[in-house]
């Protein structure tokens, strides 16, 4: 139910690329690319993945080292 904000799905892109997972370029458009990331990145710290970055959520957390 959430709306991807370009801005947000930029800083998503951004930190995933720092850590090493290639979302592409920064543009803030949620592709196939950039889900392929984030589920990889999250198969380092959940059984399940799911492909999405929730306000707050653990794959939020993780991105940002908190």
């Amino acid at each position: 139910g959430g709306k991807n904000e370009p801005q947000d799905v930029a800083r998503v892109q951004a930190l995933l690329d720092a850590r090493g997972f290639d979302p592409g370029a920064a543009d803030g458009s949620v592709g196939p690319r950039t889900i392929g990331a984030i589920v990889e990145f999250q198969r380092r710290f959940l059984k399940v993945t799911d492909g999405r970055v929730d306000p707050n959520g653990r794959t939020w957390r993780e991105l940002n080292g908190l």
